[in-house]
């Protein structure tokens, strides 16, 4: 005669299921699994916003608008740039204070397409302590696929300073710290041919997504003769499908809020950096 392990009831023809648990108990357990589920999903929602909040009430840099022109710059040192890797030996404490940054574009081309947003986060010990932040004109107007990625519109930046206008205030932000973006040379093409200098000053230099290419396997791809293409061989061992910034804070368990705008992309690629460092170290 069966009978369920968790309520007691019993019956000849009483169904229990391979843990012993009646159909009731089974719906309860499940529908407390969710709940449990909702709430972990709401408190993290509300972490995430919480702490949105606490970084834009963040002391603002004072971008001041240069009116002295800087020369397009080369930037084909950025090939070349020596990234630091973090190993098991990193000091954690030295790699808290940094200064992580983050653009918005019209397209990919540094030299057709324009900034339209930038976004620099100081960081001392991890957490963040000063925000620079500002919307930039795009002397070729802005592109309607690229609006529809980051959401910036004409409007937004009518008005807003040339890029040349905010790089020394730019230059001044990040003096005497090291650099973290992800993706690194892309941001820092722009912002490199716009003049900003990142050479002169001693600094070390940290791609988040050349950091966790080491750290985090990709799959392997087969062919697929019926699709006649190469798909994700899903039975290989992989821990990520890509290194984009999504998949990465995915992974991490990094909640996301206004992603693809360059405050929050910034922020976002500070907690990665933690993560990754803490992972390799800890």
């Amino acid at each position: 005669m069966a009978k369920c392990i968790k309520c007691g009831k019993h019956g000849l023809f009483f169904k229990v299921n391979h843990k012993g648990i009646c159909t009731d108990c089974e719906a309860s357990e499940k529908r407390e699994i969710e709940e449990a589920r909702k709430r972990y999903l709401q408190e993290k929602k509300r972490k995430a916003e919480d702490d949105w909040n606490k970084l834009c009430s963040l002391p603002k840099c004072n971008i001041i608008r240069s009116s002295n022109k800087i020369k397009v710059q080369q930037t084909s040192f950025l090939k070349d740039l020596n990234f630091s890797n973090i190993t098991a030996k990193s000091s954690l404490e030295k790699l808290g204070k940094f200064v992580v940054v983050d653009i918005e574009t019209t397209g990919l081309s540094a030299v057709h397409d324009d900034v339209v947003e930038i976004a620099a986060i100081k960081f001392e010990n991890f957490i963040p302590v000063e925000i620079f932040e500002t919307y930039i004109f795009p002397t070729k107007g802005i592109k309607e696929e690229a609006a529809k990625v980051n959401k910036i519109t004409e409007d937004m930046v009518d008005g807003a300073p040339l890029l040349y206008e905010v790089i020394p205030s730019l230059q001044e932000f990040i003096f005497g710290y090291n650099l973290v973006a992800h993706n690194f040379e892309f941001d820092f093409k722009f912002l490199c041919r716009g003049g900003l200098d990142i050479v002169s000053d001693k600094r070390k230099y940290f791609d988040t997504m050349q950091i966790a290419q080491k750290m985090l396997k990709k799959p392997k791809y087969k062919y697929d003769k019926e699709w006649e293409e190469y798909v994700i061989d899903y039975n290989s061992d992989y821990d990520v499908e890509d290194h984009k910034l999504d998949t990465l804070c995915s992974y991490y368990g990094i909640a996301r809020n206004n992603e693809h705008r360059a405050l929050s992309d910034c922020y976002d690629t500070a907690r990665l950096f933690k993560k990754l460092a803490e992972d390799k170290i800890l």
